[in-house]
């Protein structure tokens, strides 16, 4: 059963929607092995998290990285997203791939369950939100799915940054050893964001649904 069509509104070009339906296929599939190697390992080692980086640590960095071209893609004008709400969550999730895990070989970090939590919940969200993408550049997107997009938010945007703000404060300590005073700065600073940043992204996705869950109202009351 599917649910509502896309936007009927003129939406972009056939050569930019293509490479955006190829862009949001690409990064769903990126994401979904991501999930799968830290399901993998966590299976073979009876729950161990500190092997999750270890399986899937390049993976989610690979495709995290990749997913600055999604700035380019709001300042061009490809997506309606919002620039600055696009490039704070990028920011957020390319400081903790690059600037604490990749860089940071301590297993204290990267062998926490605060990693795994956070990678679970990056995965379930983004192959959600890639699929809906997608699919409704395609024209349909199954009701299923606009349900997950809409409800999911409510448990795994709290439980990643508050994984994210962990393994923050966690790198706070070695932070003098490997980057000096600026580091450290850099992720006090980005700690004390967070809380700000999550409520603007945390409004943004309730304002979201509260436009989803009207537009249904809507159209039945107009039909009665």
């Amino acid at each position: 059963m599917a649910g509502r069509s896309a936007d009927k509104k003129k939406g972009p070009s056939a050569v930019i929607k293509a490479y955006l339906i190829a862009y949001n296929a690409a990064s769903m599939a990126g994401w979904a092995y991501a999930q799968w190697l830290l399901v993998d390992s966590l299976s073979k080692t009876g729950g161990d998290f500190a092997k999750s980086y270890d399986a899937s640590g390049w993976v989610v960095t690979l495709v995290q990285t990749c997913a600055i071209l999604e700035v380019l893609h709001s300042a061009l004008g490809f997506v309606r997203s919002p620039i600055m709400t696009t490039l704070m969550q990028i920011f957020s999730r390319l400081l903790l791939v690059w600037g604490v895990l990749n860089i940071y070989d301590d297993q204290s970090i990267r062998g926490h369950p605060a990693y795994t939590t956070m990678v679970i919940a990056w995965t379930i969200t983004e192959m959600v939100r890639y699929s809906y993408y997608g699919l409704n550049l395609i024209g349909e997107v199954p009701s299923v799915l606009l349900w997950c997009r809409y409800n999911f938010f409510w448990v795994l945007y709290p439980l990643g940054a508050g994984s994210e703000w962990i393994l923050l404060m966690k790198a706070r300590h070695g932070a003098y050893q490997l980057g000096g005073s600026i580091l450290y700065w850099l992720y006090v600073a980005q700690g004390v964001i967070y809380f700000p940043g999550f409520y603007i992204l945390y409004t943004h996705m309730i304002k979201q649904r509260q436009s989803y869950v009207s537009k249904p109202n809507a159209a039945k009351s107009k039909s009665s």
